[in-house]
């Protein structure tokens, strides 16, 4: 025979033996427990398996899709790079070739140093020493996110390094093709 719990808070279906509510993090220590029958049980964890392997598919996107995103994200980060340069270049009184060339890449490596700052801090993924948790998808559900966290990080790193690249290449072919 087991056991079940229903959360006071959010109505949600918790197994006998939690402390808190999978759902709503409410505590569900005074609250009583209910006998299950056997096939209520069952149903329980086959609902689980089928919900649990639905979230595990991976969402797959068209890869030119993704491309397209990219490659239109860098250009417009290397266009706002491009834009505060000259801008930059005009208020302290760069106008040769040269020097705006240099100006673009001084623009390239501050983008790919801010790209690189970016990943500074991240979350650390292994378990810490002093987490306690009494609900057993809590660890597993903080390490998604931080891995979720982590990769949108390093997405940005990306996108900055790869504008900041095309920056100094720019700035590169004004000095060599121009001065």
């Amino acid at each position: 025979m087991s056991y079940s719990v229903i959360c006071p808070s959010c109505g949600e279906k918790n197994i006998g033996s939690s402390f808190y509510c999978a759902k709503c993090q409410a505590n569900l220590i005074r609250i009583p427990r209910q006998k299950d029958s056997h096939l209520e049980h069952e149903k329980g964890f086959q609902q689980e398996a089928t919900t649990s392997s639905k979230e595990k598919e991976p969402k797959v996107e068209n890869l030119s899709r993704i491309i397209w995103h990219f490659v239109r994200n860098t250009l417009l980060v290397n266009l706002l790079i491009l834009i505060i340069t000259i801008l930059v270049c005009g208020m302290i009184g760069w106008h040769t070739p040269n020097e705006i060339g240099l100006g673009f890449i001084i623009g390239g490596v501050l983008a790919i140093f801010i790209g690189g700052a970016s990943m500074a801090g991240y979350p650390r993924v292994s378990r810490d020493s002093n987490f306690q948790t009494v609900t057993p998808n809590a660890y597993q559900e903080r390490r998604k996110q931080n891995l979720l966290d982590m990769n949108d990080r390093s997405g940005l790193w990306v996108l900055l390094g790869t504008a900041g690249l095309l920056a100094i290449l720019v700035g590169w072919l004004v000095q060599k093709f121009y001065s």
